[in-house]
């Protein structure tokens, strides 16, 4: 069950992720809303992975 937040609110996540090799990573993000609509676009990181 999700916590329940409004609009004007940022909710703080993580992920636990090891990529398979080094090398330059992009992790894309949409929120979806109670009724079930997606965000117009997505938010981005990008992740440089190092040996």
């Amino acid at each position: 069950m999700c916590a329940a937040f409004n609009d004007n609110q940022n909710p703080i996540w993580t992920f636990g992720y090891t990529p398979a090799k080094a090398g330059f990573y992009v992790l894309r993000v949409r929120s979806v809303n109670d009724a079930g609509e997606h965000s117009p676009e997505s938010a981005f990181a990008e992740l440089q992975v190092d040996d």
